[in-house]
């Protein structure tokens, strides 16, 4: 089913696409081309698709979203629009201010399909800002001086066939000096209902950057939608690691390849921490051997 909407300050209109399950899955297997690449809406089958129709549309429905997102009518973070070509990335770039500090962009140049995670408020920031918050604060309580660190922030990363930001991401220096190299840790959060897509982003990352990011670790909020008060957070790391095969004499003399993997899982709830402590290791981050007092980043169930 789809719906045409006017919008007096542009020519046409979007189409919003309802997609059934069937449908949608048909859909996702023709969606990506490249091998090391997820579906571009895996993990988003429920979403809407919008015909993009230029940008006034684009900021409509950001707006109405994020507001629904900020009342508790809504828990739905995320936006997909079609036919968004290279050029009409450009110009949404060009007024991306006006449509919101706090939105990050997935492209896909294969698909012509722009998503679009919302975070409209400090509380749905906070889980990601907190947590690199404290990561920098335990790297300069070693003695690092941060200009050994650069924070990349959202900018937008390239992949084969696709763009990315993150919500907060980091990369050593003077390693990683250039603007286009990729972070060596990514964290990425979002509300519950969007754990599968989540790990779609780990996945991303760590098959897109060939190798170069080492660390992503997911935020999941569990947020009561009557009460919109906080249940639990789960958080995952994930990083690069051999893929689990029978063990048979060709298999040991030829390694398996490593596949992004899920190494470890915490939740947190009001009175109690499982699974932790959360250990991002120096060497993956820095790229080097710590240095005493340089150590890993550990965070206790206390830090948690």
């Amino acid at each position: 089913m789809s719906t045409c909407l006017a919008d007096s300050s542009s020519d046409g209109c979007y189409t919003s696409i309802a997609m059934s399950k069937s449908s949608s899955s048909s859909s996702n297997a023709s969606i990506s081309t490249s091998p090391t690449e997820s579906s571009a809406t895996e993990g988003l089958e429920h979403v809407n698709i919008h015909l993009y129709a230029g940008i006034s549309n684009i900021q409509k429905l950001i707006n109405s979203q994020s507001e629904r997102l900020q009342k508790g009518d809504s828990n739905q973070q995320y936006l997909i629009f079609t036919r968004v070509r290279a050029a009409d990335l450009a110009k949404i770039d060009d007024v991306r201010s006006s449509l919101g500090k706090s939105t990050r962009m997935t492209y896909y140049m294969d698909t012509d399909q722009l998503i679009i995670k919302l975070m409209p408020s400090a509380k749905h920031e906070k889980a990601h800002l907190n947590l690199g918050k404290k990561f920098v604060a335990k790297l300069i309580r070693m003695g690092m001086p941060e200009d050994l660190f650069d924070s990349v922030g959202a900018q937008r990363f390239e992949g084969p066939t696709s763009s990315k930001e993150a919500d907060t991401a980091y990369k050593p220096l003077p390693a990683r000096r250039r603007d286009e190299d990729w972070p060596t840790i990514v964290f990425e959060s979002g509300l519950s209902e969007s754990l599968r897509r989540l790990r779609v982003d780990a996945r991303w990352w760590l098959e897109n950057s060939g190798g170069d990011v080492k660390i992503v670790v997911l935020i999941s909020l569990n947020i009561a939608r009557a009460t919109r008060t906080l249940q639990s957070i789960r958080i995952e790391k994930w990083e690069l690691a051999p893929a689990q095969r029978r063990i048979t004499r060709s298999v040991a003399n030829n390694p398996p390849a490593e596949v992004p993997t899920k190494v470890q899982e915490i939740t947190i709830k009001p009175n109690t921490v499982t699974g932790a402590p959360l250990i991002l290791h120096f060497q993956k981050i820095f790229l080097r051997q710590p240095t005493p007092p340089e150590a890993d980043i550990f965070f206790s169930a206390q830090d948690l």
